[in-house]
């Protein structure tokens, strides 16, 4: 009997915790299909952050639903771009973007579903490193894996793997969900997604851009920029020491580039933005000469290319990014203005230039933005969220 009950008690057990894991994830939401979700959410203007699709996967579902006019793709540093900053139908696409090859696959995926008029890459130069210069002689389109397949965790281990990434306190939170516990709304914005139920530090709004910090002040700036300066004096990150520029990578841009000319697709490329005191010690470390190597060389190639990796001359701020290098929305309001004004670019007219000025004139030396349909209702009653009294140590 003592050896039948070791062979069944784990069994038992297994069957027990997925039934458990089944109920959890139901009650929150979570197990509703993707597209179901985005309509829902799409409906009722609320916030997504889920566990079981992937990104990619609740990416496509809102670019396909959206059908918008203007898009933007890029890596992390492209989600503050917002719907309210155009005149015509938006809906941010970034986040899956690491380096240029990765802009065929998601920009493969986005065209079977709908053709912008619009299309906006937010790039990263730290994606052009490369240990050694290399050219094609002759460069072939890379070949796109589907974008976006998969489950973003494996459904029936979605408790354990969260307690051990140590995003959930342990088996009480979710005992807490799967018997109603979960919050499913706040001051009239619905959440959707165990991620954004139980905390709205990172969440996406119904145009795909991300939304930080809601919960509560971001960590202190010292602690928060102090990362930045160890990772550039480290070369860790993606701040790797002596790089070359990578000239294939350069040429699958330029590759990109006609790509979109030949679809008729306004193609507009944007190097993303880095706060000052970033800059400043990229610079004066000597040891990343290709950022300024890849700006001349971007702009020398590609007329619409605009350089904002500085945005001092537009009043661009430090304590208006989040971090070290992903910037706020003021700052993403501050370069679309500015393209706003440029003739010289087909984005121009699609940008509410106007509304962004005054927003911009309300908002200086903020983060968050509380004029628009997720900020109205969660952070009309908030302190400005920014910390522009401090300066990094060095800066």
């Amino acid at each position: 009997m003592c050896y039948l009950a070791l062979l069944v008690t784990p069994g038992a057990l297994l069957v027990a915790s997925f039934v458990f894991n089944l109920l959890t994830l139901e009650a929150v939401g979570e197990y509703a299909g993707i597209d179901r979700i985005v309509r829902e959410q799409r409906a009722t203007g609320g916030l997504y952050n889920g566990f079981v699709h992937s990104v990619g996967a609740y990416k496509k579902a809102g670019y396909g639903q959206s059908a918008p006019d203007v898009t933007v793709i890029g890596s992390s540093r492209s989600l503050q771009v917002r719907d309210y900053f155009f005149k015509a139908g938006f809906y941010n696409a970034g986040g899956e973007v690491r380096s240029p090859t990765e802009a065929f696959a998601v920009t493969d995926a986005l065209l079977r579903l709908h053709k912008p008029k619009h299309l906006v890459w937010f790039m990263d130069f730290f994606h052009f490193c490369a240990s050694s210069a290399r050219f094609r002689k002759n460069l072939r389109r890379p070949v796109t894996v589907p974008w976006a397949a998969g489950a973003a965790v494996q459904r029936g281990l979605v408790p354990f793997q969260l307690i051990a990434a140590k995003k959930v306190v342990g088996l009480s939170d979710f005992l807490n969900w799967g018997t109603g516990g979960a919050e499913r709304s706040r001051q009239g914005v619905r959440l959707f997604g165990l991620g954004v139920q139980r905390g709205l530090d990172v969440a996406f709004g119904p145009d795909g851009s991300l939304y930080k910090h809601l919960d509560g002040p971001r960590p202190r700036a010292p602690r928060r920029l102090d990362v930045g300066i160890a990772e550039i004096e480290k070369g860790t990150s993606v701040w790797k020491h002596d790089c070359h520029l990578n000239l294939e990578a350069m040429q699958f841009v330029d590759l990109y580039a006609r790509e979109m000319a030949a679809a008729g697709i306004n193609l507009t490329l944007i190097a993303a933005p880095l706060p000052e005191f970033m800059l400043k010690r990229l610079r004066g470390s000597g040891r990343y000469g290709y950022l300024d190597e890849w700006r001349k060389r971007m702009t020398a190639r590609h007329p619409r290319f605009l350089d904002y990796t500085s945005v001092a001359a537009i009043s661009g701020r430090d304590c208006e990014f989040l971090d070290y290098y992903h910037g706020g929305e003021v700052t993403y309001m501050r370069i679309m203005a500015d393209i706003g004004r440029r003739a010289d670019t087909p984005l121009h007219s699609v940008i509410d230039t106007g509304r962004l000025d005054a927003l911009i004139a309300r908002w200086a030396g903020s983060l968050t933005v509380a004029d628009n349909r997720i900020g109205d209702r969660l952070l009309a009653d908030r302190p400005r969220m920014a910390e522009c009294g401090y300066a990094p140590p060095g800066a």
